[in-house]
């Protein structure tokens, strides 16, 4: 069992014909309990009926006992990790029709990834359980798609590995990034599963085969950083470049000490949700965004609600007099460390 939020869930493994898909009963990252789950699922099955001009759902039926059920903005946000994978999948297959070359989807589930050392394998199989989520976002978006699919693992042997493991069940081919050729002419669509910083050149190597071959390139879960202090100026400067050609079309970033999520699913914008402490489960749109919040700005964001802090209609509303003391402190603060 594991816990996202300090909320538990549990990973186990569905069979469907001769498929092995993995499975999460309740996770915390959207939807922190089964019940939660289902009123959201009966809140999609509302949203699907006519709406008044006040955006409320309207029954079908016009049956006037049942009452109307108003849409809410974390809707979008996925019921389990299983919905996650498949929002990841749809919207990058998504992107690629639309004409993006480059992608980007990311689950940064905290119990199995950290943004600086990746993957993390605190229990029995979880090793297993990261590969499975990985296999998961290639098979959904390979249905998406269409076409031949291969998945470029980062080394030979997880390759070899996992096609064995794996075998005629893989709907994909598989090659690694250590292959002298890892794609081939006929491949549609590439995805480099989990690349880690040893594999960077690698990875840039292949990303420019696949613009020669006039073939989509996708990364799902990237950690291309190190974390090393003593990593060079150069270094970090062609990895940054690297990565601003690419567009992130799925991402989803739990902050477990702040109850909150950052989420963005293409063609969407960049959203912050934090947790509804008056309806358990549910979370709150706190800003909606272009670019992503990172570092300082998303701070703010969570701290005092951001410049674009909306109300529970959606409207953007003015800071309180104590969101606006805690955002002077912070600027004083960052005055008083750029002096030193």
């Amino acid at each position: 069992m594991l816990a996202v939020n300090h909320r538990p869930y549990i990973v186990q493994t569905v069979r469907t014909g001769n498929v092995t898909r993995p499975r999460v009963t309740s996770l915390a990252v959207a939807r922190p309990a089964v019940a939660a789950a289902n009123h959201r699922c009966t809140q999609r099955r509302a949203s699907a009926a006519p709406r008044g001009a006040a955006g409320v759902v309207v029954s079908a039926m016009a049956d006037a006992t049942e009452p109307a059920v108003k849409v809410r903005d974390d809707d979008i946000l996925p019921n389990d990790l299983f919905d996650a994978v498949t929002q990841a999948g749809q919207a990058t297959a998504a992107a690629v029709k639309a004409g993006s070359g480059r992608c980007v989807a990311e689950l940064l589930i905290p119990e199995l990834w950290d943004v600086s050392s990746g993957p993390v394998m605190a229990e029995e199989g979880d090793q297993m359980r990261w590969w499975e989520l990985a296999r998961e976002f290639i098979m959904q978006t390979s249905e998406a798609h269409g076409g031949q699919v291969r998945a470029v693992f980062p080394d030979a042997g997880g390759a070899a590995m996992l096609k064995n493991r794996w075998g005629a069940n893989a709907t994909f081919e598989i090659s690694s990034l250590d292959d002298k050729n890892p794609m081939t002419d006929e491949d549609t669509l590439v995805i480099i599963t989990c690349p880690d910083p040893p594999s960077l050149k690698a990875v840039q190597r292949l990303a420019d085969t696949a613009v020669e071959k006039g073939c989509p390139l996708v990364m799902f879960n990237p950690r291309l950083a190190s974390g090393d202090v003593g990593i060079g100026v150069a270094v970090r400067d062609m990895r940054l470049n690297f990565l601003s050609t690419f567009n992130y079309v799925y991402s989803l970033a739990p902050i477990p000490y702040a109850n909150a999520s950052v989420f963005r699913k293409y063609p969407g914008q960049w959203q912050v949700f934090m947790e509804d402490e008056a309806n358990p489960g549910r979370f709150n749109l706190v800003t909606e965004q272009a670019t992503r919040p990172v570092g300082e700005s998303l701070e703010d964001i969570l701290m005092g609600g951001g410049d674009d802090a909306m109300d529970e209609d959606g409207v953007p509303r003015e800071k309180t007099l104590m969101e606006k003391a805690a955002a002077l402190s912070r600027d004083m603060q960052r005055f008083m460390k750029a002096l030193k």
